[in-house]
Formats: C-alpha cells, structure tokens, sequence
C-alpha cells in the first residue's frame, strides 16, 4: 500500500503544505515501481537520461528546477507545482498549476536535442528554438556548464551563442568543442537559461565523446 511520511521539521505551515503536496503528487502519479519489468506502471520520467539528473524523475522533482516559481500559493498556503506532458507538448509551462498565458506568458529555448556525442576537438553547432505561448518582449538567453553541481566533467568543453536575445520564432545557434573526454558516466551538463526580469526557465544539455 502506498503511503506518504512527511516529518514536521519547521512551525510554518506554507512549509508543511509544499512537503506534503509534494510527496501526495508523487504517490499519486507513482505509487508502484515504474519498471515494466517488475510490473510497475506509475509515471516517472526513466527513459530520459538528462532532465532526470538535475532533481530527480518524478513530477513534482521535475519542477524544483526548471522554473523559479515551483510553488504556487493558494491563500497563505504553498503547495508545489508538477510537471505535465500535456501542457509541455502543448508549448505551455510544463509546471501546473501555472500562470496563464495572457497574464504571464511562458517562454524558453529548445535545443534540437538534449544529448549529443562529439569527438575530442571536435566543434558542432546546435539550433536553439525559441518560443512562448504569448505575446512578450524578448528575453535573454544564457548557457553555463553546471557539471560540478551535478556530478558532471566539468570544463570539457567550450561553447558560444551567436546571440543572446531571444524572442518567439526565433532561432539561436549554440556552438560546442570538446576540448577533453567526458564519458557517458559523466557528461558534461551545459544548461540553457532564459531570463526575463526575475522569472527564469531552464533546459539542461548533456555532452559527451565516445
């Protein structure tokens, strides 16, 4: 039987109600082991090899890290937000409950991949599409190796943008050598940040040589 254990470690009930939505979000949409192989059928992102690396592979896990805003507040009370497929292949802030479009538009870029293979010396340039699901100013786009928060190699590779604004429909290029190895047991993890005033949304890169 599914359970949940949340210890009262804070007198601050906005911190009790995240804990708690957090772990009953996850149980719902994962109460049994999501390996077919030993009959689960929960969802937990197990197929992808890189997302899952900055917070973990369920729902709620998934929000920690990619939007600054992962909670959302009803009265005085935080519960998290969660991830959806069908928001994110809609285009939509993959993290709901989540600001609507005509009051706060959400933006990003999305490589053309996620995970690629380069040779060491070897240079490749990826595309970058730009998008929101509203009408917005342009908002700035930045790529930092963040290997060493994740139990990446760091500094294997270097990499440029051609630009660094980004508006929807836009298209950005993003070009990466790799100067050393970085086996697939530790990639180098260059993640992707658009920015506008204090609202921030990620999407991670991993890189490897062969």
């Amino acid at each position: 039987m599914p359970y949940v254990i949340v210890p009262r470690c804070s007198s601050n009930d906005s911190d009790l109600t995240a804990a708690v939505s957090h772990e009953l979000i996850e149980s719902a949409t994962d109460p049994v082991d999501p390996d077919p192989a030993i009959g689960g059928n929960g969802y937990s992102m197990t197929t992808d090899t890189v997302w899952p690396v900055f917070g973990g592979s369920e729902v709620a896990d998934l929000c920690i890290w990619t939007n600054e805003s992962k909670a959302y507040m009803e009265g005085s009370y935080a519960v998290v937000r969660s991830w959806s497929n069908l928001a994110a292949a809609g285009g939509h802030d993959p993290c709901v409950p989540a600001p609507e479009p005509a009051t706060l538009p959400y933006f990003n870029v999305a490589p053309s991949m996620d995970k690629m293979s380069l040779d060491v010396g070897q240079a490749a340039t990826l595309d970058l599409d730009a998008f929101s699901d509203g009408p917005r100013p342009a908002w700035t786009v930045a790529v930092e190796d963040v290997s060493p928060t994740y139990g990446g190699t760091a500094n294997a590779a270097t990499f440029a943008l051609d630009r660094t604004s980004a508006s929807d429909g836009t298209t950005l290029h993003l070009q990466i050598m790799m100067t050393r190895a970085a086996p697939e047991a530790r990639p180098t993890f260059l993640m992707l940040i658009s920015t506008s005033g204090t609202t921030i949304h990620r999407w991670p890169i991993a890189v490897t040589t062969p």
